[in-house]
């Protein structure tokens, strides 16, 4: 088995009986700004911080890549409401400054057999930034 990444209980990996990994990262950078208005003159802006940052990306499970897809969802679920905050690793590289937290998970399920099994979901996973206390 390929081993892709990991967080924290979560692995991304590949192997021929099972695919588990994540497409469409997208890593999302702001900062915090203040807005003064002055008299006759344009407004000032000025710079209080960096905001958490965020992280979402897609995964998909299925029976027929050797995945659990209802057990797989309700793990990510189990993980946003315990606040679990972890490393998020990709390729041997640590991603971030510290530790992510998942804020969010919209699960589409979307193929169902004949007995209303789950055989296939579509996830969103947010991630944000864990700042250091």
């Amino acid at each position: 088995m390929a081993k892709i990444g990991t967080f924290g209980g979560l692995s991304f990996a590949v192997s021929s009986n099972k695919v588990s990994t994540f497409d469409d990262l997208k890593w999302d950078t702001s900062a915090a700004y203040a807005t003064h208005d002055r008299h006759l003159q344009p407004d000032l802006l000025e710079f209080l911080g960096p905001d958490p940052e965020q992280i979402t990306f897609k995964m998909k499970f299925s029976v027929f890549l050797g995945v659990n897809p209802l057990k797989s969802v309700n793990d990510l679920r189990r993980m946003v409401r315990e606040g679990t905050a972890e490393r998020l690793g990709i390729g041997g590289r640590v991603y971030g400054d510290y530790k992510w937290a998942i804020t969010k998970v919209s699960s589409a399920m979307k193929t169902f057999d004949n007995r209303g099994n789950c055989w296939a979901a579509e996830v969103t996973v947010t991630l944000k930034e864990y700042g250091r206390r």
